[in-house]
């Protein structure tokens, strides 16, 4: 588990677009892509990157309770990750 301050999560210059791609897709046989908006945590000398349905929940969170956005997609640096089928599937191979 990681913590992360809340004065963190209301920092934009935290914020960038996750572009994740994603191999061997088990529904297609091509590869995919796709930018998700992220935050980036530094913790422990590694980089977390809260993405995906837990970002959505934290975005919601921060929007009705402080009135707070992420700056827009296009303005966020990028981060690449790729990510195989055992992710898709929970198959490890």
């Amino acid at each position: 588990m990681v913590s992360i301050p809340l004065r963190f999560l209301l920092d934009p210059t935290r914020y960038a677009r996750y572009r994740v791609r994603f191999e061997d897709n088990p529904k297609a046989n091509e590869r995919m892509r796709e930018d998700f908006i992220c935050f980036r945590h530094e913790h422990d000398g590694k980089t977390e990157i809260l993405w995906g349905a837990t970002y959505r929940i934290t975005a919601t969170f921060l929007e009705s309770v402080f009135d707070f956005t992420p700056p827009p997609p296009a303005s966020l640096p990028l981060v690449h990750a790729t990510l195989d089928a055992a992710y898709l599937t929970g198959q490890k191979r």
